[in-house]
């Protein structure tokens, strides 16, 4: 993940709202609450942030992904959030 894309990322983690986009899905997240980080360092909080939000986007990339392949009537059965 770029630099800039990670730290707006994590900017979205923070606000309780994320935003993932893959090829013919947006997939909006309200009502997140990401517990703040503790660093000793603006070095080490830069680094945790973008780690954060890299395996958020790569869960919710994972999930939206693999709910794809499955039929819709499956989606709207076991994650009905996903298929609204």
């Amino acid at each position: 993940m770029r630099r800039d894309a990670a730290d707006a990322l994590a900017d979205q983690l923070e606000a309780g709202r994320v935003h993932v986009v893959l090829p013919h899905v947006v997939l909006t997240v309200d009502g997140l609450e990401v517990p703040p980080l503790k660093a000793v360092s603006d070095k080490q909080l830069a680094y945790a942030r973008a780690v954060r939000a890299s395996a958020i986007h790569g869960f919710l990339s994972v999930v939206l992904a693999r709910s794809a392949k499955l039929p819709r009537s499956n989606v709207e059965e076991q994650m009905p959030m996903l298929a609204s």
